[in-house]
């Protein structure tokens, strides 16, 4: 489901009220329940198009909903790497082992983007319990080609 995309669950009684401020990327649609699903989806649609990019309070309504959607938003090549960083640390923090570890080790592990791999650190760093975890981070620690890695992962190690 997409309307944990920034958007507060619809407002009983209320219509069409849309309010961005895209200084701060943020933004409140709130619409009459009956809202049909073509017009609920343009109205997220809308949303995305007037910020152009992901919004950290999106990345944690969506993990609080539907944690699943945000695992599949980590290989969205379309959400900037300057968001998909916060993206995998919201992950790490606000979801469930089973759910965070495996996709955090793959951005980890793989993706082009220092940043990206940098949130993967530090949403592991809530799961070093997990065996799968830490030797990811270690193995970032002593090989992940960038120095901020480097340094973020040896960081999490220390405590």
């Amino acid at each position: 489901m997409l309307h944990q995309l920034a958007v507060d669950s619809p407002l009983s009684g209320t219509t069409g009220v849309i309010a961005f401020e895209p200084q701060v990327s943020t933004g409140v649609i709130a619409f009459d329940a009956n809202v049909s699903h073509a017009t609920y989806h343009g109205l997220v649609a809308l949303f995305r198009t007037v910020f152009g990019s992901y919004s950290e309070a999106m990345f944690e309504e969506l993990v609080a909903d539907s944690p699943l959607d945000l695992v599949q938003l980590l290989d969205d090549s379309s959400v900037p790497d300057t968001r998909l960083t916060f993206a995998a640390e919201i992950l790490g923090r606000n979801s469930s082992e089973a759910i965070a570890v495996a996709p955090l080790i793959r951005l980890l592990g793989g993706h082009r983007s220092p940043l990206v791999r940098e949130g993967a650190v530090l949403g592991l760093a809530y799961h070093l319990g997990r065996g799968n975890a830490r030797a990811a981070i270690e193995r970032a620690a002593d090989r992940d080609p960038s120095p901020g890695v480097r340094r973020a992962a040896s960081e999490v190690l220390e405590g």
